[in-house]
Order: structure tokens, then C-alpha cells, then sequence
């Protein structure tokens, strides 16, 4: 298992907590100074979905990762 292949589950595995209607995820959300709300959460799962496939698709590799570092870039910056 490569790291990338670690990274394409960890992406889809916060992208399936935020889509499950769950409280916690919310009150998290509300407490780092995010919108708590569930259609931010869910729009937040379609991007990480779409860089996680990105980066699964070997023709697409470079762009996966490059998407990844902008969005997390500007989590950061807007956090």
C-alpha cells in the first residue's frame, strides 16, 4: 500500500463522515468557525471525492494532488 492509495481512503473516509447527518460533525464545523451547516458539509465531500478520483486516475495523477494542496491551502487561509 503506497501512500497514495492511503490518502485516496482517508479523503473518502471524511467525505462519508461529513455526508452521514450526524451532530458532531456540525458542532465541529461551528467550533474551528466554519457555517455549521449540511449543505457546506456536503459540498466539501463533492470536492474531496472529485481530488480523490483525480488522484486514483493515472492520466489525471498530477492533477489530484495539485487540487489537493489548493484546497486544503485555502481551508487553512480561511480558517
Amino acid at each position: 500500500m503506497n501512500v497514495q492509495t492511503i490518502q485516496i481512503m482517508v479523503l473518502l473516509l471524511d467525505g462519508f463522515i461529513k455526508l452521514a447527518p450526524w451532530r458532531i460533525v456540525t458542532e465541529m464545523m461551528d467550533r474551528i468557525g466554519r457555517d455549521a451547516s449540511e449543505s457546506l458539509a456536503r459540498s466539501l465531500v463533492v470536492i474531496a471525492a472529485a481530488c480523490a478520483g483525480l488522484c486514483a486516475l493515472p492520466a489525471a495523477s498530477i492533477f489530484g494532488p495539485l487540487l489537493l494542496i489548493s484546497y486544503f491551502g485555502g481551508t487553512i487561509r480561511t480558517g
